[in-house]
């Protein structure tokens, strides 16, 4: 038996409002050529539905498709599921993983269990197709606190009072705490990373055996490492005060490196506040050491290849006397020193600072990477 693994993104935009009247090329409408591509589609697609970051790992035998994880379902997300032509269009999905509870990776969870219930019931899928309820993957604190009913308060229905009913809830807490590997698929195990950006928040980091067996051939593995500001330090205030992740040695730096394929959030060059940035951010407190960048995670992991997810620039328009760039300051943005804006200068100065023969590069919406 040969597998392949489609890893496929529906959006990898950034969470933020839209500026009426900003002429950057986060804000400004796309404008279509007259000829467009299925990318310029895309872009005009993750443009107007703010999907932001999401993704599908589709297991693929003898070119039919036998295996659907979507991660995270923000704004949009459905939408895009049927409207780009991927190997994940169409497909039912047997679960859904959660990276964390904020909106624009959640609040598609709804519109996704209208579609799928009513696809159900229309026959379109087979009843040992599609799940249902729909299985749904998270920590428990994600759980209870964001997305389903509280236990200790049974008044509190979750962010979103959603209906409970379609959704099975698998807890993976005890798994992220152990770094331990879940087995989503014969093929298929996924790790939960805690993370902090939100309290009860994971990365994931995908096993793929081509082989279809775990114990013939080495597997593929891809880090999805979106929304992140930092690993656990054991700091009393943080959420997974109890853990102490350091990605550069141990057992995160042992899962971490040589990945075949790294995808990371990065949401500003220079300046962000909640999320990884490019450069380090210097320590906010007196005698704590400073964060680390992307740059270094991608300097001590070595992976095969880089694709950035989340990507604004927004906070870097902000300049150290507290003014802001703006107008045609903001769309011409081209200094990595003040953070990039658009995807094309972006490029470049990955390109400057990385060197040309490290592969990074940003994910796109219908960005396609297929393995086995």
């Amino acid at each position: 038996m040969s597998l392949k693994l489609h890893v496929v993104m529906h959006a990898a935009g950034a969470a933020f409002i839209r500026q009426p009247g900003c002429p950057c090329v986060r804000c400004a409408e796309p404008v279509l050529p007259e000829q467009p591509s299925p990318q310029d589609f895309a872009d005009l697609l993750a443009w107007a539905r703010q999907a932001h970051t999401s993704a599908s790992l589709v297991i693929e035998e003898a070119g039919v498709a036998v295996d659907h994880t979507l991660i995270d379902c923000g704004m949009g997300v459905v939408d895009n599921l049927a409207a780009l032509p991927t190997p994940a269009r169409y497909q039912p999905i047997q679960r859904v993983l959660v990276t964390h509870g904020h909106l624009d990776h959640i609040a598609g969870l709804d519109p996704l269990m209208y579609a799928l219930d009513m696809a159900r019931q229309a026959g379109d899928y087979a009843p040992e197709e599609q799940p249902w309820p729909l299985p749904v993957w998270t920590t428990r604190h994600t759980w209870e606190r964001y997305i389903g009913p509280n236990p200790r308060d049974p008044a509190d229905g979750g962010l979103l009072r959603r209906a409970h009913d379609r959704l099975a809830f698998t807890d993976i807490t005890d798994a992220a705490l152990a770094l331990a590997a879940v087995e989503l698929h014969p093929a298929l195990l996924v790790t939960p990373i805690p993370a902090e950006h939100l309290d009860g928040g994971v990365n994931f980091l995908v096993e793929f055996w081509p082989s279809g067996d775990q114990a013939q051939g080495d597997p593929i593995r891809i880090g999805c490492c979106w929304d992140l500001i930092r690993y656990p330090s054991g700091r009393p205030k943080e959420y997974w005060q109890d853990v102490t992740l350091d990605p550069f040695n141990g057992p995160l730096y042992d899962q971490m490196r040589d990945l075949d394929l790294l995808l990371i959030e990065m949401t500003n060059w220079r300046t962000g506040k909640g999320h990884i940035t490019f450069e380090p951010q210097p320590a906010k407190e007196a005698g704590t050491p400073g964060d680390y960048g992307v740059r270094d995670l991608i300097a001590a992991w070595q992976p095969q290849a880089t694709r950035l997810v989340h990507y604004s620039g927004w906070g870097d328009r902000r300049q150290p006397d507290g003014s802001w760039l703006r107008g045609e300051a903001c769309a011409r943005n081209v200094n990595p020193a003040t953070g990039p804006v658009s995807d094309r200068h972006l490029r470049r100065a990955l390109r400057a600072a990385l060197g040309p023969e490290v592969d990074c590069d940003i994910a796109q919406p219908g960005m396609t990477l297929t393995f086995g």
